[in-house]
């Protein structure tokens, strides 16, 4: 059957072949002209934008091995188009080029799908039907290529997804609205003044949660040290604290932020919110008796940078990816009388992203 198959598909594409010896146009980063329209006019119509997606055989040799795949190619038929030279003959032409923009975007999606084992009439059968669906509904919005706020909106919209698809960065989705992450990791905390006098542990344990709405990312972090030798000030204003006095910090972060830098897979965050840090004492002289300090809470400013991974699982939803996250955050302590200090923590983890995708329609 797979046979049957290749040989049709190749059959087609023989047929085919013939559409590139007329006068066609490929899709490029070169716009179209208006010199570019050669057809005749008819009257009444004021534009005809003739397009058609064709497929390419391609044989590729990586490390040894043939690799076949078909290449589907954008076309502008410039013979059997034509737009009518009046006032909105340029509005008209910026029309004609977003067209031929979502020409080549359902050209390369459809690539995926085009292989030995499905007809290729098939596939540009179908793929055809939803560029066409897709080409009504910016006809529509634009009064049929008239209404220039919608072209400039659709011209935009397109632009910024053909840019993801030719660099072959995150082919074929575009982030919705929602996202989610969790990430585990070290911390490095920086206590300084009286604060940070004899802290003997700085690195810590520390892992995060967050999600994302429209680029505003609303996080918990929580950082935990461990045996830790306290400050002198700790000794001074705890006289009843032996020289084998440690203490346990927990560090927590509760933050709102917003991605100035979101890109497919790189995000830049500042954020803004609440700190609070608390030491639990454990006097190992006293038969690990504990003492509890009170919560004390600070302001908290920081910065955040996430870098994602291709999708490892993708569905029509939702794509799940891993990656690096860093993160520092700054907040002004005054613990007692005797210690006060500045907290800066460096953050840096292991990530695993839940994004949620959309079409691009």
């Amino acid at each position: 059957m797979s046979l049957i198959k290749f040989r049709l598909s190749l059959a087609f594409l023989l047929i085919s072949t013939g559409i590139f010896a007329q006068n066609i146009r490929e899709w490029s980063d070169q716009r179209l002209t208006l010199l570019d329209f050669q057809g005749d006019v008819i009257s009444g119509i004021p534009l005809d934008f003739k397009y058609d997606i064709e497929y390419k055989l391609k044989k590729q040799k990586i490390e040894k091995t043939r690799h076949v795949h078909f290449e589907a190619i954008a076309i502008f038929k410039p013979e059997e188009s034509w737009i009518k030279n009046d006032s909105l003959k340029d509005l008209r032409l910026q029309y004609c080029n977003v067209l031929f923009d979502f020409v080549e975007y359902y050209a390369r999606k459809s690539e995926g799908k085009a292989n030995m084992h499905v007809l290729i009439s098939e596939v540009k059968r179908k793929t055809l039907e939803e560029l066409n669906d897709a080409i009504a509904v910016i006809s529509a919005e634009t009064k049929q290529g008239t209404y220039k706020p919608k072209i400039d909106y659709w011209e935009k919209h397109i632009d910024s997804i053909l840019r993801i698809i030719v660099s072959n960065e995150i082919p074929n989705y575009h982030l919705d609205k929602l996202s989610m992450g969790y990430y585990l990791g070290a911390s490095y905390v920086s206590l300084s003044g009286n604060l940070g006098k004899q802290f003997s542990s700085p690195v810590a344990f520390c892992n995060g949660l967050y999600f994302t709405w429209n680029r505003w990312m609303y996080a918990y972090q929580m950082n935990v040290l461990g045996n830790s030798k306290p400050s002198k000030a700790y000794y001074d204003e705890y006289n009843q604290f032996g020289d084998t006095a440690r203490f346990k910090l927990t560090h927590h972060y509760l933050f709102v932020g917003y991605q100035i830098v979101q890109r497919p897979r790189f995000s830049i965050t500042p954020f803004a919110g609440f700190s609070t840090l608390k030491m639990i004492m454990v006097d190992n002289d006293i038969n690990n008796k504990k003492y509890n300090d009170p919560l004390k809470g600070s302001v908290l400013v920081g910065l955040g940078m996430d870098f994602k991974s291709k999708p490892f699982y993708q569905n029509n939803n939702a794509m799940f990816r891993y990656g690096i996250s860093l993160r520092t955050g700054y907040s002004p302590y005054k613990y007692l009388p005797k210690m006060s200090g500045n907290c800066l923590t460096f953050s840096l983890g292991i990530s695993f992203f839940m994004d949620t995708v959309k079409n691009y329609l």
